[in-house]
């Protein structure tokens, strides 16, 4: 564990700071050594989730190519760039309600990828959209639909929907922390009472839809329809003002079009679940992967792309997706041998020995993971066994614990130097030559206070209400 931190903080990449854990993993053991029997057990039970989050990382990095190559990403922003009415509206929009959906829907940092041009075409200075932009990851457990849940809810061996409500329940103060910051870097002066107290009914109506959806529907969903709650209060907003967004050209239509079968196929075959009992094709059938894929797979055909356009773009999204993919594997790997060496027992113990300070240090220590990762799915390989482990030895909530580390992780994803990177690569590309470049100087200790106060504010939580 601590070679990976060390390795990951000294700007080594994902994939061989993890290789060379494993090889750090195996030398140890003699002390450690593999429990053959419960690795195969373990394995087994982990095979359906790890397919599932594989075929998610598939879907969401070749639909993302899809949009990007056949200008579908365009005429989505130029409608909303229609239907903000004002510029301060456009920003906290942006920033506040598309980010988070584009998040939610593909993940791995396309929200970002999307959300940071329109923040520039909102009149946002290069530093201060790539700084909004990041800010607006504040549906990150549930971005791709959820797979860092789905690793975390499997390995803590936690229901889906209990899990995701807990992590919901924890991520008030990512809503309340992070729009705050959106709205004093994005909008400052220009914020008046009117759109305040807008925007404040939009992070209730975000955390509120949040939450009912994953108590209700599945954590699949949540943070799909808890983005476009904010985005309905901020087109509401605007409509109230006079604001009459054009109606969809064809080509809009037709860039909205996959979203919209996604989200349409997960509500039927969600609701159909709950009404039927489909025995073993249960967890086939609402599997989020089998969707997502199924989608990016008739985009071509919705965004009507010429077969040679869709072959170039399915080969580019292809070449993304194998490494992310092997390294996502590896990582699982690297979890479960953490668990039948007898490794995250051993430090559980010790994390336990430390009492109620373990506790109050969750929402940092899932904020480290975060930081260094820039994945949930990463974060809950390293640590759910161990953190459900030393709950439970103090007599607590896993499912608690488990969504306070998923919550202040998902935060800290946004300030992962990989993260801005990304962000300040996306803004220097989109912005004018005259305009300065973004400055990871000002860009960074914006985003690592916010997620400090952020681990205060929960960490304050768990002393008046521990779990």
């Amino acid at each position: 564990m601590l070679v990976l931190i060390i390795l990951l903080l000294c700007r080594v990449k994902p994939l061989p700071a993890v290789v060379v854990a494993l090889i750090v993993l195996f030398s140890l053991g003699a002390w450690y050594p593999i429990n053959i029997e419960e690795f195969g057990d373990l394995s087994a039970r982990l095979f359906g989730v790890t397919m599932n989050v594989v075929y998610i990382l598939l879907g969401g990095v070749i639909l993302s190519a899809f949009a990007a190559d056949s200008g579908a990403q365009h005429e989505i922003s130029e409608w909303f760039e229609s239907a903000a009415h004002n510029r301060a509206r456009m920003v906290l929009m942006f920033g506040f309600a598309v980010t988070p959906l584009m998040e939610s829907i593909i993940g791995w940092g396309v929200g970002v990828v999307i959300g940071i041009p329109l923040l520039l075409r909102a009149g946002l200075s290069p530093t201060r959209a790539t700084t909004v932009g990041l800010l607006g990851l504040v549906l990150c457990p549930w971005g791709s639909l959820g797979p860092g849940l789905l690793v975390t809810a499997q390995l803590g061996q936690i229901d889906f929907g209990v899990l995701g409500t807990y992590t919901a329940l924890y991520n008030l103060p990512v809503l309340i922390v992070m729009g705050a910051s959106i709205a004093i870097v994005g909008v400052g002066h220009r914020m008046t009472w009117r759109l305040g107290i807008e925007f404040a009914i939009a992070i209730v109506m975000m955390w509120v839809v949040l939450l009912l959806v994953n108590i209700f529907l599945s954590p699949a969903l949540a943070g799909i329809l808890a983005a476009l709650a904010a985005l309905l209060v901020f087109l509401g907003g605007a409509r109230l003002q006079g604001a009459r967004p054009s109606a969809l050209t064809p080509r809009q239509s037709r860039a909205f079009a996959p979203y919209g079968v996604l989200i349409a196929s997960m509500l039927i075959v969600t609701a159909l679940s709950m009404l039927v009992d489909l025995g073993a094709w249960d967890e086939l059938i609402t599997s989020p992967g089998l969707w997502l894929t199924v989608t990016a797979a008739f985009t071509p055909m919705l965004f009507k792309m010429s077969h040679s356009d869709a072959t170039l773009s399915l080969r580019r999204g292809l070449g993304v997706w194998a490494p992310v993919c092997i390294m996502t594997l590896l990582y699982i790997v690297f979890g479960v041998l953490l668990s039948v060496t007898g490794m995250s027992a051993a430090l559980a113990e010790q994390a336990a020995s430390g009492g109620t300070m373990f506790l109050l240090a969750l929402p940092f220590i899932g904020m480290l993971g975060g930081y260094v990762t820039a994945s949930n799915t990463s974060v809950a390989t390293m640590l759910t066994f161990g953190v459900s482990d030393a709950t439970v030895a103090l007599g607590g909530n896993p499912a608690a614990a488990l969504g306070v580390q998923t919550s202040a992780a998902g935060a800290a994803v946004g300030a992962s130097p990989s993260r801005i990177a990304l962000a300040m690569s996306i803004a220097s590309q989109f912005s004018d030559d005259e305009q300065p470049k973004p400055n990871y100087g000002k860009i960074a200790p914006v985003l690592i206070v916010a997620n400090l106060v952020v681990g205060t504010i929960t960490a304050t939580v768990i002393a008046i209400a521990p779990f």
